[in-house]
């Protein structure tokens, strides 16, 4: 696996973390960007700060630098992924879902319309190991099924 690629693992897997306490559903207010700024630097400094639990949660300037972007085009495009994103729950709803898959189909399809350069199959795989890795069973084909809906309704 290159470097790269595990940098924007844990890039988006920090971008996950930010904004997993957040329900998403309610972004419709988003705070300024001062705001959005100071609670990222205040999420970083606790994200790395040492302790047992969160042995590995070192960030790199490359990992901090994607998963930022990650998390303000997430929450400046929100109305539009919103849009988008909807058609393909069908048929159920972005409140209807646990917060765990919203927050990774929302970040996921944020990605996939933002990030053009990255083959769609590359980045489902990204959010269905995510899935996997912090959701339930049938998590991860939810957010399989979701997120491809959303590439072939968006690229």
């Amino acid at each position: 696996m290159a470097k790269g690629h595990i940098q924007k693992t844990l890039a988006r897997k920090y971008a996950f973390k930010f904004l997993y306490p957040k329900s998403l559903a309610s972004f419709e207010a988003l705070a300024s960007d001062e705001d959005t700024n100071t609670e990222l630097d205040d999420f970083e400094e606790s994200y790395t700060a040492p302790d047992d639990e969160h042995s590995d949660n070192e960030l790199t300037l490359e990992t901090k630098t994607f998963g930022r972007k990650l998390i303000l085009s997430t929450l400046s495009n929100f109305d539009d992924v919103l849009k988008n994103l909807n058609p393909c729950l069908a048929p159920r709803t972005l409140d209807k879902l646990d917060m765990l898959e919203r927050t990774i189909v929302i970040l996921g399809a944020s990605e996939l319309q933002s990030n053009v350069e990255t083959p769609a199959a590359i980045l489902i795989n990204e959010y269905v190991e995510m899935a996997k890795e912090y959701g339930n069973q049938k998590s991860y084909t939810f957010v399989n099924g979701v997120l491809d809906k959303y590439a072939k309704a968006t690229r």
